[in-house]
Parts: C-alpha cells; sequence; structure tokens
C-alpha cells in the first residue's frame, strides 16, 4: 500500500513539474513586445526627440518562412528549440501588430502604407513627409523552447527599389538581448 501511495504521489509531481515547465515555456504576446522593445531601445536614440519610426503592422512573415531552413541547420538550436519554433509559427499566419504596443515605433496598416506609396508616381516622397523616409518590418518573434533564444526577420523599406534586411538571431545575456548571428541578409 506505501508503495502505491509513494507511486501515485511521484506521478503527481512528475506531472505538476511538466505542467509548470509548459506553463513557463509558453509564449505569449507580451513576451513579443518585451523582446521588440528592448532590441529596439537602442536604434530610437537615433531619431529625434519624440519622433517615432514607422513600421507596418504585418509582420515579415515569408522571410522567416523562407530562411528557417537555413537557420535550423546552424546547430546553435537543438531539436527542442527547432519544435518550439514550428509549433510557434503555425500559429502566427494572421497576426498583425497591434498599435500602441512598441515604444519606439508608429504602426501603420500596411494597406495604408501601399495607399499612399502607390497613390502617385510622387507616392514615397508622400510618405517620407507624412512618416520619415522609410518603415520597418518585423516577423514575430521566434523563441528557443528555454527562451534563451530569439530568431526575428527584419527589413527596412526606403523606396520602390530600396530594401533591406536579415533574419538575426539573438540570445539572452542576463537581462538583454545581445544580436549573435545573421542569417540570409539581403538588400536591393
Amino acid at each position: 500500500m506505501k508503495n502505491k501511495l509513494l507511486a501515485v504521489i511521484i506521478l503527481f509531481g512528475g506531472f505538476c513539474l511538466c505542467f509548470q515547465q509548459a506553463a513557463k515555456n509558453k509564449i505569449t504576446e507580451s513576451d513579443y513586445f518585451d523582446f521588440i522593445n528592448s532590441i529596439t531601445e537602442s536604434w530610437s536614440k537615433s531619431l529625434n526627440p519624440g519622433q517615432l519610426s514607422a513600421m507596418s503592422n504585418k509582420p515579415a512573415l515569408d522571410e522567416i518562412y523562407n530562411d528557417t531552413a537555413i537557420v535550423f541547420k546552424d546547430p546553435v538550436f537543438s531539436k527542442r528549440d527547432i519544435a518550439s519554433i514550428r509549433k510557434q509559427l503555425t500559429g502566427i499566419k494572421d497576426y498583425n501588430w497591434p498599435k500602441a504596443k512598441l515604444s519606439s515605433y508608429r504602426i501603420l496598416a500596411q494597406s495604408e502604407i501601399d495607399t499612399i506609396v502607390n497613390s502617385s508616381k510622387d507616392g514615397w516622397k508622400d510618405f517620407s513627409k507624412k512618416y520619415g523616409n522609410a518603415y520597418h518590418v518585423y516577423s514575430v518573434p521566434l523563441f528557443s523552447f528555454d527562451k534563451k533564444k530569439c530568431i526575428i526577420a527584419t527589413g527596412e523599406v526606403c523606396g520602390i527599389k530600396c530594401a533591406k534586411g536579415s533574419v538575426i538571431l539573438y540570445e539572452k545575456d542576463g537581462a538583454s538581448w545581445k544580436k549573435t548571428k545573421e542569417f540570409g541578409t539581403w538588400k536591393n
């Protein structure tokens, strides 16, 4: 009887530990904002006081989907990390960045950007007058299983034939994130 009771207690304790680990590793929208705000804080220092950089509400998902094959070949990610990232990818297909959650950016609907830019031959001049010379796109950050590594696609669009971007690996260093590697850098 004591052995059965001990077995039940061990099983219950193991279940509780697994449940706590799963809850700890669950990626939330708050994780997205904390990450983006922390990595862009230093970038915003180059702006004029009170100026916000324009950002599309549509994440750069094509870039992150296209480059994960390259990223997953890197030994920095374990099989568990890759499984976690793939699971995250399935849940973000229709995600839009909400307004007012990212401290350094004015979030614009991609449809608004497209309307201004495509409205006339001077569309980019019109956009620049209203929002600055470029706008940024970011994928949803994708975290390793333990949330100590993160990949994100970034891009800057500065005209019809002017854009650049890459997929970047960040690693947690204490309370901050450090850029450690770039994958698939592109420019046109």
